[in-house]
């Protein structure tokens, strides 16, 4: 009898109703999403030390290879600025459904979210970033090791006889 793979739910977001100013701003949104980034396992936030106004905080991951058992090289996972969170890891289903839904833009490696301007828009930019979260943690779980192969391509070939 076949085994089925894993099923994972899809990815669903509500429809983002613009309602109001955002209140990113103020500083406190932003402080409680890095608390809680800070709390992911293998996650490493990253601030800049520069003088300007908006400092940005890149928060990385550190993947544990499930064959290796060692750890992986770190992941972007998001950064957050003072006007945008920068999300990478999505798939593209799961982008699809943060652009469908009114919550963020299409970036060339992953997506901008808009600011969140509530408690509700606050929670489901944090299931968008827990889900990429868990999509690199899954991906990086499952991994091969790369097997390496030496490539003799453009070596010299030297003959074995006294034949000169």
């Amino acid at each position: 009898m076949p085994v089925l793979a894993r099923q994972t739910p899809r990815f669903s977001l509500p429809k983002r109703i613009r309602a109001g100013q955002p209140s990113w701003n103020d500083g406190a949104l932003r402080a409680a999403l890095a608390d809680r980034l800070g709390a992911l396992a293998g996650a490493e936030l990253i601030a800049d030390n520069d003088d300007t106004v908006s400092r940005d905080v890149h928060v990385y991951v550190d993947p544990v290879t499930r064959v290796l058992r060692s750890r992986g090289r770190p992941m972007p996972l998001c950064t957050i600025s003072a006007d945008e969170i920068r999300v990478y890891g999505l798939s593209d289903w799961d982008r699809h459904q943060v652009l469908a839904h009114g919550w963020g833009k299409l970036m060339p490696d992953g997506v901008l979210l808009h600011p969140p301007g509530n408690a509700h828009e606050f929670d489901v930019c944090w299931r968008i970033i827990q889900h990429a979260y868990t999509t690199v943690m899954e991906i990086s779980a499952q991994s091969q090791p790369a097997k390496r192969t030496a490539w003799t391509g453009d070596l010299p070939r030297f003959s074995r006889t006294t034949l000169q």
